[in-house]
């Protein structure tokens, strides 16, 4: 089909999403009409792709995703409604009242005008708000390989590359109910594209902050309990509490950087800053703890302070660990998470409590005394 023939416009009240790696562009307007709103966009992608989409909300779980590839007929494209569950393969929806009014494949890309009567109104999942000026947005294309199907139900492998953007629905309306914008160029306008750093903010702040809380200060306990080794309890302690730093800053910015997460109102977000904010008292704690013992041959106060504190921080850690999983939509990583972290709290209880019995029997001391054998053994301790 003739593209200068079809009703597309690059009037203001447009907004227009591209990746210039991946080469995926997305123009969306909304107008009202009789009833609703109408929901009207133009999507490419590179027919070498496979594949290309674009949906609704921040992640795979619950997006409303139209899905475009070539139909092998007429040099036309077949547009998929979609969504899924978890990160699963997503499936074909027929509940959406959607028209493709054109669409082609010129100079191996594919291009799809569509305008949809019902998505504004899309409640299953993640909603498209027409009000928003920081409506989150997906995107993804294919791995390379060939996808040609007149079915809105085929099976398409897995994503090459995929992404975020935030529109400005705001500044996206329009006066026309059926003119669809149309992508002009390469630029953005009244959208914002997350970075490529953020996905790598991502990745350092969970290796970051969950190995700390479930590897790092366990393995400093086991440390002190077994080995009865203070001085590497501490420098270990002292070293994932530097860690948990950098993961935190990476938090930050990134809550900065994504429109969505700026009120600091999750519970990911809260969790995370109670049990960050507890590392500097608990280290200083600790060595309250250590100089008192030396002087007083007993424990105090702050003994079991640091204690109870060390213990409730790391449980929060781990439960904060298990919560980024469940906020990032993944189930699965939550699942095995939450599985490491009760086996790794039994392990170091289980260490804890065979090594003090161990280090008070090497010392003579009396089971039955509240000491703390392992991190002081008065003037006689490791360190």
């Amino acid at each position: 089909m003739n593209m200068a023939a079809l009703p597309t416009s690059a009037l203001a009240g447009d907004a227009q999403f591209y990746d210039s790696s991946s080469k995926i562009g997305f123009a969306v307007s909304t107008a009202q009409n009789a009833s609703s709103t109408n929901l009207l966009f133009q999507l490419s992608a590179p027919q070498a792709a496979g594949w290309g989409a674009a949906g609704s909300g921040t992640r795979m779980n619950g997006a409303l995703m139209f899905v475009i590839y070539a139909s092998g007929k007429d040099n036309g494209v077949t547009v998929s409604v979609r969504t899924t569950h978890g990160h699963n393969t997503p499936e074909a929806i027929d509940n959406i009242d959607l028209a493709v009014l054109s669409s082609t494949i010129q100079n191996s890309t594919m291009t799809a005008n569509v305008i949809c009567y019902n998505c504004t109104a899309w409640s299953s999942g993640s909603s498209i708000d027409t009000t928003s000026n920081t409506q989150p947005w997906i995107w993804a294309v294919g791995p390379g390989e060939p996808l040609v199907s007149a079915s809105q139900s085929v099976t398409f492998n897995q994503h090459a590359s995929y992404g975020n953007f935030f529109v400005d629905m705001t500044a996206a309306q329009s006066d026309s109910p059926t003119t669809v914008p149309n992508i002009s160029g390469t630029s953005n306008t009244n959208t914002k594209a997350l970075s490529s750093s953020f996905s790598a903010l991502v990745v350092v702040h969970a290796i970051a902050l969950a190995g700390s809380f479930l590897l790092l200060f366990p393995f400093g306990v086991i440390l002190l309990r077994w080995f009865g080794s203070f001085r590497f309890h501490w420098m270990l302690q002292v070293a994932a509490s530097a860690i948990s730093f950098i993961g935190f800053i990476c938090a930050i910015v990134l809550s900065v950087i994504d429109p969505q997460f700026k009120s600091f109102n999750q519970a990911h977000q809260i969790i995370g800053i109670i049990a960050v904010a507890m590392l500097l008292p608990q280290i200083y704690l600790g060595y309250s703890h250590h100089r008192n013992y030396k002087k007083l041959g007993q424990r105090t106060a702050i003994s079991h302070l640091h204690f109870w504190a060390g213990r409730l921080v790391v449980v929060l850690g781990m439960v904060n660990a298990v919560l980024g999983f469940v906020l990032a939509n993944s189930t699965t990583g939550a699942i095995v998470i939450a599985i490491v972290a009760v086996a790794i709290l039994v392990i170091t209880a289980l260490v804890a409590f065979f090594g003090t019995r161990k280090q008070r029997s090497a010392f003579g001391a009396n089971p039955s005394q509240s000491s703390d054998i392992a991190l002081n053994r008065f003037n006689t301790y490791r360190g």
